[in-house]
């Protein structure tokens, strides 16, 4: 009927929704209430909602410049859209990988959950961490560790980690995970200074998870027993996940100091030293920090020599080795020659040879706004701020017209690859818009 009343060239604003209910009845319940209500009015109420939910961060928000703004706050809210109530963070809403990969990022990691929320903590948004940590909670193994990942109804997720390695049982678990969450609720603890929400969640997850990952030590190395890799690749005793249990231990020292357990806190701190005093394990004669390496039944150490930049960062992050430690140093030169800028498009690949959605073979990987930001919090830390901004912004740059940030990129075409909106990429997001305001 349009054809009657509109001439060419002329243009009209239409008001639509889809629904989506249980059952047939329910649609159409809701459906009659949109047809009824006034859109402008229901429009105006969910801007005041988002505001308010948003008003925390108002403030720090404010700092930030004007050009990365809409970014900043479109990342927040893509953050946002994948808590789900009962607690989980998904890692991406994204099915299309379903396509290629027989399965898809719909999943909650425990170590995807850790990092989304982190910037909502520096935030002041607290409500979805503390339901992030209830899911946490509520999934731990008895024994005091996470599991690979979970479905948001809080069964466990698919894994491809066998439990079987070199012909003995190994827990099919990756253990920066549980290390990473621990982390975060000392960071929730920092900024929000909530001692109560610490004290109830002491005996029931701090304190099992701090004993796990203190005891999963081997005697002959001092260093965290193997398990799999944050990149869900490689079973070892990565550089990164040694970094995280001491994150990790350090904080859950911190917790029991506050709520008085001194005894607790002597023993992870020990543990804690014992791990950081066997770093130089992991440091290659040829001044990096490699990979990792996994310890055989002779004793010997089998090294993977990889340099990949997650050892670098959780060094430097959870570890808190100081940005100006010379093998640190020493370390960051080899990434900067090998591992930043080594496509056309630029950025950060996470690790010489990586194969993952690779197809482009002449390259050592594709670039990852993960890593890239990386590398941006590492310079802004030592005030080449310059050089961090720049980072960001081929970050920002790579965005959707939505504000969507995928994560990673083909390195000729610069064409999105793997899922998009990756979460964790919108979360190094506003972390490093974050370091850059407070550095200015």
């Amino acid at each position: 009927r349009f054809r009657n009343v509109t001439k060419p060239h002329d243009w009209f604003g239409v008001d639509y929704w889809v629904v989506a209910a249980n059952s047939q009845t329910d649609a159409q319940v809701a459906h009659t209430y949109f047809k009824y209500y006034p859109i402008d009015e229901r429009l105006k109420r969910l801007r005041e909602h988002w505001q308010e939910w948003a008003a925390p961060a108002a403030k720090q928000l404010q700092a930030v410049p004007a050009d990365i703004q809409p970014l900043t706050r479109k990342s927040l809210l893509v953050i946002k859209a994948h808590c789900d109530d009962r607690g989980s963070v998904l890692a991406s809403g994204d099915s299309s990988i379903f396509n290629y990969g027989r399965d898809y990022y719909c999943y909650c990691w425990p170590r995807d959950g850790a990092y989304a929320v982190w910037p909502l903590i520096r935030l002041g948004i607290y409500d979805e961490a503390k339901r992030f940590f209830e899911f946490a909670r509520d999934t731990m193994h008895r024994d005091g560790y996470l599991m690979h990942k979970y479905q948001p109804d809080r069964a466990i997720g698919s894994t491809w980690h066998p439990l079987v390695h070199n012909r003995h049982k190994e827990l099919a678990i990756q253990e920066d995970e549980t290390a990473s969450v621990i982390f975060m609720i000392g960071e929730y603890y920092k900024h929000s200074k909530d001692i109560k929400f610490v004290t109830n969640f002491y005996h029931t997850f701090i304190k099992p998870c701090s004993m796990f990952i203190a005891g999963y030590i081997d005697g002959a190395t001092d260093l965290p027993h193997a398990t799999y890799d944050l990149w869900e690749e490689k079973f070892l005793t990565s550089t990164y996940t040694a970094s995280t249990v001491i994150g990790g231990l350090e904080a859950a020292a911190e917790m029991a100091t506050a709520v008085e357990h001194p005894d607790d806190a002597v023993i992870w701190q020990r543990a804690a030293d014992r791990i950081r005093g066997a770093l130089d394990k992991l440091y290659h004669p040829d001044g990096y920090y490699r990979k990792g390496f996994l310890l055989q039944p002779d004793g010997s150490l089998q090294y993977d020599d990889t340099l990949d930049i997650s050892s670098f960062f959780g060094l430097f992050m959870f570890a808190r080795v100081e940005p100006d430690d010379p093998k640190l140093v020493s370390t960051l030169k080899h990434i900067e020659a090998k591992l930043l800028n080594s496509t056309p498009i630029g950025g950060v690949i996470r690790y010489e040879n990586d194969n993952y959605f690779l197809t482009k073979h002449q390259y050592k990987g594709n670039p990852w706004i993960v890593c890239t930001l990386w590398l941006a919090q590492y310079y802004t830390a030592v005030h080449r701020t310059d050089e961090a901004a720049g980072l960001l912004k081929w970050a920002s740059d790579r965005a959707f017209q939505s504000g969507a940030l995928s994560e990673q990129f083909d390195p000729d075409s610069g064409v999105a690859l793997g899922v998009t909106p990756l979460v964790w990429s919108h979360a190094e997001t506003i972390n490093t818009v974050l370091d850059l305001s407070k550095s200015s």
